[in-house]
C-alpha cells in the first residue's frame, strides 16, 4: 500500500479537512504523517507528500526542506501552497509593521519578509488548486487512486511550472 504524508505550513487547515472528507483514498493509501490527526515528529519516507500552506516563516522553510527529500513525489495542495494564498495577506505593509512591532515575543518563528509559494524553494511535481480543493478534486485527479502520478491534475492551469526566481528566494533557496 502506498504511503503518503501531509505537511501543513502557514495556512488554515482547510485543505487537510477537505482531504479527510474525501475518505475513498483510505483503501489505496496509508496516511503516515499529518500533524492535524497523527502525532509524529518528522515526515517519514513516503511515496507522496502533499504540502498545504505557504512558506511564511523560517520554520516553514526549514520544515519544507527537511520533508521534500523524503518523498518520491511532491504535490502543492491549495491556493496557499501554489501562490501564497491567505498567508500572503501578511505581506501588506501595515500588517507587517504591527507584527514586527512585537518582535521581542518569545517562541514565535521569525517571519520571512514575504510569503512564498512552496515552488520558490523546492521542486513541485504537481499542483492541486482550490481554497480548499474539494474532496472530489482529490479523488478525481488520482491522488487517492494509487495511479502513477505524473503531469498536472486535469483542469489545473498549473503544470510542472517553473517560477522565475526572485533575488530573495534565490538567497533563501540554498540550505
Amino acid at each position: 500500500m502506498k504511503q503518503f504524508a501531509v505537511l501543513q505550513l502557514s495556512g488554515c487547515a482547510g485543505c487537510e479537512v477537505s482531504l479527510l472528507n474525501a475518505d475513498a483514498w483510505i483503501q489505496q493509501f496509508q496516511l503516515v504523517y499529518m500533524p492535524l490527526v497523527i502525532s509524529a515528529y518528522d515526515v517519514p519516507p513516503v511515496d507522496l507528500l502533499l504540502v498545504s500552506g505557504g512558506v511564511r516563516s523560517d520554520e516553514d522553510l526549514h520544515t519544507l526542506r527537511r520533508a521534500v527529500p523524503r518523498a518520491q513525489e511532491v504535490v502543492a495542495v491549495g491556493t496557499c501552497a501554489i501562490s501564497g494564498g491567505v498567508a500572503h495577506l501578511g505581506d501588506r505593509d501595515e500588517v507587517r509593521q504591527i507584527f514586527l512591532a512585537h518582535a521581542e515575543r518569545h517562541h514565535v518563528p521569525r517571519m520571512l519578509p514575504k510569503s512564498h509559494p512552496i515552488d520558490a524553494f523546492v521542486r513541485v511535481d504537481r499542483y492541486l488548486p482550490g481554497c480548499p480543493p474539494t474532496p472530489q478534486l482529490f479523488l478525481t485527479n488520482g491522488a487517492a487512486r494509487g495511479k502513477a502520478m505524473s503531469g498536472a491534475f486535469p483542469g489545473s492551469r498549473c503544470s510542472h511550472r517553473s517560477r522565475p526566481a526572485s533575488p530573495e528566494s534565490e538567497r533563501m533557496r540554498s540550505p
